[in-house]
């Protein structure tokens, strides 16, 4: 979930080409959680700031249904105080491509 075209394309880009993710994009939060309600994803990677609902409130929302989906944020924000257990990984923008894809290998991989 990403609401921001360029850094959505680069990041699905560095996930689909360099690691053979395969990959569903939501534009906005509501349909972000709209999508990880209804499919099983290995992760979700969402933005924090969002036009309609923030990250915190997308994450809370997916949590109630998946309690343990594997939600990495990625954000140019601070970290908000009391939001830790919504997410794996809170990763600040920008992010360096390697770290970006060695964190979500070892997810996925069970080795985080």
């Amino acid at each position: 979930m990403e609401d921001d075209p360029t850094f959505r394309n680069l990041v699905s880009d560095i996930m689909k080409y360099s690691m053979d993710f395969k990959l569903d994009l939501a534009n906005d939060g509501e349909e972000g959680v709209k999508k990880a309600i209804e499919n099983d994803y290995d992760i979700i990677v969402m933005d924090i700031m969002m036009p309609d609902i923030d990250g915190w409130e997308a994450a809370r929302r997916i949590k109630l249904v998946k309690p343990d989906a594997l939600i990495v944020a990625l954000s140019a924000i601070e970290r908000k105080i009391g939001g830790q257990d919504l997410f794996v990984r809170y990763l600040r923008k920008p992010i360096k491509s390697l770290e970006f894809k060695r964190i979500l290998r070892s997810l996925v991989e069970g080795t985080n």
